[in-house]
């Protein structure tokens, strides 16, 4: 467990939303000081990295997608589809899916439970927000090659405000959801998408980390900038 003292007395409505941020956010810390997160800011970020990013996000993003569309009726579902965005990405900058690529696993999540499905929602849905300033950076940096690459930050076409608030507000007003079940599954994904994306040390990574300075103006209201997975 990520957090002990998640099963603590924990209350919803009023205090949902605070306790998700509460409670995650050494989580959400660990995945933002990670090299690559670091390394997608960077003045001399590369296609080539960028390529491997989506590669490995894929492979978590699309199996936990399939298993989320395994309760089609449930009440919380993502908005948009990642994986295809990621897919879309990858073969804008000219790289294939490998077949038998690596995919993550999510054998301790009840994906019908809406508590669980709440959790993820929170964590994917405030993605967007700082997917925004990522997007923005990374045309800056890499330009054209990229001009028709960054949907995966992009999945909302200008939304990304409403969605978000509207996931809040849908996590706020649903009765009967577990805090505790929903702060562990945000947490458990914080956790699996920091060791997914951390693998081998994250040793596919090169070139000098962003700044302090280039960090703190990458921060936006709502999100870090490490944000396009999770608030």
């Amino acid at each position: 467990m990520l957090v002990p003292s998640l099963h603590l007395a924990l209350s919803l409505p009023s205090g949902s939303i605070n306790l998700l941020r509460h409670h995650t956010r050494p989580a959400h810390d660990a995945i933002e000081a990670l090299p690559c997160m670091q390394r997608l800011m960077a003045p001399d970020y590369s296609i080539s990295e960028y390529g491997v990013l989506l590669q490995r996000l894929l492979g978590y993003l699309e199996p936990l997608e399939s298993l989320l569309t395994t309760a089609p009726k449930a009440q919380f579902q993502l908005g948009c589809s990642r994986s295809e965005c990621l897919r879309a990405d990858l073969s804008e900058i000219g790289l294939k899916v490998m077949p038998n690529a690596q995919r993550a696993s999510f054998s301790t999540l009840n994906f019908a439970d809406e508590s669980v499905r709440a959790g993820i929602c929170y964590v994917f849905e405030g993605s967007s927000l700082g997917g925004q300033v990522i997007r923005r950076t990374l045309l800056r940096n890499l330009g054209a090659p990229v001009a028709n690459a960054v949907n995966y930050f992009d999945c909302y076409h200008g939304n990304h405000g409403k969605v978000w608030r509207k996931t809040l507000n849908q996590i706020e007003q649903t009765p009967g959801l577990d805090p505790s079940k929903m702060v562990d599954a945000a947490a458990e994904i914080f956790g699996s998408l920091r060791v997914w994306l951390n693998v081998d040390g994250d040793s596919t990574h090169h070139g000098s980390p962003v700044s302090g300075s280039m960090q703190s103006q990458s921060r936006c209201p709502f999100a870090r900038f490490s944000n396009w997975i999770g608030l």
